[in-house]
């Protein structure tokens, strides 16, 4: 039998005192993913993007969630509350105190979701970088 891992959310970038899984590498779940806002599966592989997003998963779970924050905050950012500013809204089925974040594929597509321990639960496809507006032309 396995055993059973207590499980502490993480909120707004607040690690938990309950185990050290800030060390452990980063693991992806995609049971969360909203398929009614962002692209879907195919759209993506025929832009070119599922090849450069598998790539981009490879690399990061080489990466500890501290790691993962301080390596590159322009190809992944962690921003706490679901954004203001955002063509997506806040799926019922992802925790209300959800830590949000996004991984960029490219310089503009990005998949978005949160975190839970060291799992990145990827919420949305997000070709066109609606899910965190910004004022720099280049993202948007």
């Amino acid at each position: 039998m396995i055993p059973q891992q207590t499980v502490v959310p993480l909120v707004h970038g607040q690690a938990s005192a309950a185990s050290d899984w800030t060390r452990e590498t980063i693991c992806f779940s995609f049971k969360q993913l909203d398929r009614r806002q962002g692209q879907e599966w195919g759209h993506w592989q025929q832009a070119g993007l599922l090849t450069k997003l598998c790539e981009a998963l490879v690399d990061y779970s080489r990466c500890t969630y501290i790691e993962l924050v301080g390596k590159d905050q322009r190809r992944f950012h962690v921003y706490g509350d679901f954004p203001s500013k955002s063509d997506f809204h806040h799926p019922r089925h992802v925790p209300k105190d959800a830590s949000w974040a996004s991984m960029h594929v490219t310089k503009k597509s990005c998949v978005c979701g949160h975190f839970i321990h060291n799992v990145f639960y990827v919420v949305f496809l997000d070709e066109d970088h609606r899910f965190f507006i910004t004022k720099n032309p280049a993202n948007n």
